[in-house]
């Protein structure tokens, strides 16, 4: 007999749910969601066990998971209470993932951005903050928003800047921004662009949950971390499969690795003042599906060739090449990940003189094929 499940979320998430699901199938469990409708309008008889996630001072799913005899395991909670088995997303690893990229991208004066001050919002700036204070010289203004949206931070208690602008004087640009999340990033883009301030020359802005409602449609295409939602719910369900089997599974946390950053056009840039090299950076970077020569690169800062390699050199600390390789190289990246096209397809449109070549060029650049990198991060174990 198939074993009947409740899955019921203070805040719906489609790819947790496609975890959860993916498990079902596999164990021919039957599924009821309660993401469109009050717990009490749900009265499933003989449930098995229940996979919930808990809200703040959400009363009536902490009563439900209270009442219920059976198994229960927690996603991401707010302070229940409850002495139960949670399935989450490691937010520290997921701070460490945006800060990592910005350095990586030379940034050494930063910002984070939220609302909130719940738990897994401090993980996430605790993160962000560990990776860039193993970096010297870096500096970071971590801002919290009013409800008006307006920016709102503290120094020695005093100081309440009324704009964006105002807190990059402060820090002077470029500078990398950590929102909490993708509708953060959303508002900022807007409050930026009406200050007249460039994302990403300006500011380069990295959110997290990779909604594919928001990042690809905001004003500037929103980079962001992918916590890895759907690996969250399948691993919630078989943590769940256990319990329901009579497995000793121990009272504790089970963090989940985020899945990947997801990169566009909001931190797409390189943090360079010398404004030569920067828009070298940037022709290449738009560029990165065609092969340009180092000669187009020139042409186009106005520079003579060896004087922008030469510059390029000594402001980036690697050579223009490595930099035309690295975009590339992202580019497929993105393409595995966010498309389900055929290796020899990507290698044509990237124009890539044949699929042996562009295999060659990515396993000597990230150590895996191709075919392994999709693998490993499009999706979860099916």
């Amino acid at each position: 007999m198939s074993k009947k499940i409740l899955f019921s979320t203070r805040w719906y998430e489609m790819r947790v749910h496609v975890g959860v699901l993916k498990y079902a199938q596999q164990h021919h469990w039957d599924v009821y969601s309660s993401h469109h409708m009050p717990e009490d309008v749900i009265k499933v008889p003989d449930l098995d066990g229940l996979i919930v996630e808990f809200g703040p001072h959400d009363r009536n799913r902490i009563e439900m998971a209270r009442r219920f005899s059976g198994p229960v395991v927690a996603l991401e909670d707010f302070d229940s209470g409850l002495h139960l088995p949670r399935v989450h997303a490691d937010n520290r690893a997921i701070g460490q993932l945006a800060a990592e990229h910005l350095l990586e991208r030379g940034f050494h004066r930063f910002m984070t951005l939220c609302r909130a001050s719940h738990t897994y919002v401090q993980d996430r700036i605790a993160g962000f903050h560990q990776a860039i204070a193993s970096v010297q010289n870096t500096e970071c203004l971590d801002i919290r928003l009013t409800r008006k949206r307006q920016p709102r931070y503290s120094s020695n208690g005093a100081n309440q800047p009324k704009s964006f602008g105002q807190l990059l004087q402060t820090l002077r640009c470029p500078v990398g921004v950590f929102c909490i999340d993708d509708d953060d990033a959303t508002e900022l883009i807007r409050q930026l662009f009406a200050e007249d301030i460039a994302v990403p020359e300006e500011v380069a802005v990295v959110a997290v949950n990779n909604d594919p409602l928001v990042c690809p449609f905001a004003r500037v295409p929103i980079s962001s971390v992918d916590p890895n939602f759907e690996e969250i719910g399948y691993r919630a369900a078989e943590q769940l499969d256990h319990m329901m089997n009579g497995k000793n599974v121990k009272i504790k946390t089970h963090l989940v690795s985020p899945k990947d950053i997801i990169v566009r056009r909001s931190s797409d840039i390189r943090a360079v003042e010398d404004v030569e090299v920067a828009r070298a950076i940037r022709f290449i970077w738009d560029h990165s599906t065609q092969w340009r020569s180092i000669n187009q690169i020139a042409e186009h800062v106005g520079l003579a060739t060896r004087t922008l390699q030469w510059r390029f050199k000594k402001v980036m600390g690697y050579s223009l090449q490595d930099e035309m390789i690295r975009s590339r190289i992202d580019r497929i990246k993105d393409e595995l990940v966010t498309t389900n096209k055929p290796i020899r397809q990507i290698a044509d449109e990237m124009e890539f003189s044949s699929v042996q070549y562009l295999i060659r060029l990515f396993n000597k650049q990230t150590g895996m094929s191709p075919l392994k990198y999709r693998r490993e991060h499009k999706d979860i174990t099916s």
